[in-house]
């Protein structure tokens, strides 16, 4: 059994339909359905139960399909990365980042992105939203990971969700709430909020309280640090409470407590964005991973 032939199973599980399949494979529909037959004598399995009027999965065949698809996946980057691997790809690429959530999403893509184009050199920047969105917009970073959702003035810029984490209250070990998995948002109206200093960036700050206000709360809020990390230690040092993303690697957090909130989930998402009409060659390949990884 060959690339070919998993292809003609995984084309036929997902229409259900032999005309349709045979359609999209450019073959003919008893051909297909003989190539069928084959590979199901070979493996001695049955994949398909089909008659005059269905073509359904047995059990077999709903696992063979899923695992087919990996191998042909693994195939398909295998190629890709020999290619890569022997030709002169090169070019440097500056990518910027905000907070924690971002630089957990961003460590995954880039780690993919440098094993397949080895010889393209990566700079890393980490700034506040206003100044990374104004270093992309002005050709000093080719990509930037970042909330856009925060940011009003999105014109002339292009972008793809790579991540969604639902947020949470973080408070320190010595907090009444510690050791809590739900609080309902009523009683966070009495506490007092350490929330991170936006710097400037228009609208940000609204955008926040925003989302606070939809899980249910308005935070009472005593200190504004510049950086996620002076958040973090203050909230574990008992000075207050913050909001965080579930989803973010941070060590300052291993010292915090993360609470759900008992109303509405609330998401922030990640963003990967790059100026429209950069014509960039190491963007060009960045921006092709991206659609294929987030399709």
């Amino acid at each position: 059994m060959d690339i070919r032939q998993l292809n003609y199973i995984i084309t036929l599980g997902k229409h259900l339909n032999f005309t349709r399949a045979s359609e999209e494979l450019h073959i003919a529909q008893t051909t297909l359905s003989q190539q069928i037959s084959v590979m199901e004598n070979q493996m001695g399995v049955r994949l398909f139960d089909r008659n005059n009027r269905s073509v359904k999965l047995t059990p077999a065949g709903d696992i063979f399909v899923k695992e087919a698809k990996q191998l042909v996946a693994q195939y398909d980057d295998a190629i890709r990365r020999a290619r890569h691997a022997v030709s002169d790809v090169t070019g440097k690429l500056a990518v910027g980042w905000w907070g924690d959530l971002e630089f957990t999403c961003l460590s995954e893509i880039m780690k993919k992105f440098r094993d397949r184009f080895p010889n393209i050199f990566i700079n890393f920047y980490q700034d506040n939203l206003h100044n990374l969105i104004r270093a992309l917009k002005t050709g000093r970073l080719n990509v930037c990971f970042i909330p856009l959702h925060l940011y009003s003035d999105l014109e002339g810029l292009e972008y793809r969700t790579v991540a969604s984490s639902p947020l949470y209250i973080a408070v320190g070990d010595n907090h009444p709430y510690a050791g809590m998995k739900k609080l309902r948002p009523e009683v966070l109206n009495d506490e007092e909020f350490i929330i991170l200093n936006y710097n400037n960036t228009y609208g940000a700050f609204e955008k926040t309280i925003s989302q606070y206000n939809k899980m249910g709360f308005t935070p009472n809020i005593i200190n504004q640090p510049l950086s996620f990390s002076e958040v973090y230690l203050m909230v574990s040092l008992g000075f207050g409470i913050t909001v965080c993303p579930r989803d973010i690697e941070n060590d300052a957090l291993n010292k915090l407590h993360l609470i759900e909130v008992d109303g509405p989930q609330v998401n922030i998402d990640v963003n990967v964005a790059w100026l429209e009409g950069n014509d960039d060659p190491a963007l060009a390949l960045f921006k092709e991973m991206i659609e294929e990884m987030y399709a």
